[in-house]
């Protein structure tokens, strides 16, 4: 996997983490420092990409899948959406539903 680096540097300066060292970050600094790398990521251009899928209840978005299941990128679908995409069980439904995520569902 890639990492657009020039990307990953903007955002680590406009979010305000390239001044104190990680270990004093808090925790919703933590959570921006992994959207920011996430987001830097650079899929693969050719050959196919991985499909997302369901593991013990979770889905699961391989790095290398296609960046419309990336949830957390601008450009990236919901979750629910990748749910009804790949047709899931109510019972997948119902630990998504009843669980608190701190993701966009």
């Amino acid at each position: 996997m890639l990492i657009n680096f020039k990307k990953l540097g903007s955002a680590l300066a406009e979010a305000g983490l390239t001044d104190k060292p990680v270990s004093a970050y808090s925790k919703e600094e933590v959570g921006t420092l992994a959207q920011v790398v996430i987001s830097s990521l650079v899929p693969p251009k050719k050959g196919p990409f991985l499909a997302p899928y369901i593991n013990n209840l979770e889905l699961i978005i391989p790095a290398e899948a296609d960046p419309k299941y990336w949830w957390w990128s601008p450009a990236g679908q919901s979750i629910a959406v990748t749910l009804r995409e790949l047709k899931v069980s109510e019972e997948v439904w119902e630990h998504y539903l009843n669980t608190d995520f701190d993701i966009p569902f």
